[in-house]
């Protein structure tokens, strides 16, 4: 009967055996396979970063507080002068406007500023004399409180 037993017990260890050997071909199969899938995650976090930054460069930049733009008013013959409308583009009032006139253009730049502010949208004229002996002036500088340096606005051509 020691002969019966002992190849019960050498059955079921081989039993044991081949369940621990197919036991650790499924462990490792697993492993595989989670390592497979870190990586598919992290390209796909990747990839979904990289849609995020196109999208958000795709998108516009915000509008400036404040911007100006120039529109020529009235037709101008040589010598003359012009008016313009400046307005202000941007998303805030501009306060403090002021209108920097070249040196060679003192006196012959008039602006109708009211009381120096210049709501988003709002705009104000300003008249430029012309003489023959000057250029026509291509360009006025626009300086308001908060910007330190004039900013360059071009004027339409007369």
């Amino acid at each position: 009967m020691d002969v019966v037993v002992d190849i019960v017990v050498a059955a079921i260890a081989l039993a044991a055996l081949i369940v621990a050997i197919l036991a650790n071909r499924n462990a490792s199969r697993s492993a595989d396979a989670s390592e497979d899938s870190a990586r598919e995650a992290k390209r796909s976090a990747d990839a979904a970063e990289r849609q995020a930054a196109a999208a958000e460069a795709a998108l516009p930049p915000p509008p400036p507080d404040v911007a100006w733009k120039a529109e020529r008013r009235s037709t101008a013959r040589k010598g003359s002068g012009a008016t313009f409308v400046l307005r202000n583009v941007g998303t805030s009032t501009a306060s403090g406007v002021r209108v920097v006139v070249p040196p060679a253009y003192n006196g012959l730049v008039r602006s109708e500023l009211g009381n120096n502010e210049v709501p988003a949208h709002g705009s104000f004229q300003v008249v430029v004399i012309g003489i023959d002996q000057l250029p026509d002036l291509d360009e006025l500088l626009i300086a308001w409180d908060g910007r330190d340096e004039p900013v360059q606005v071009p004027l339409p051509a007369w």
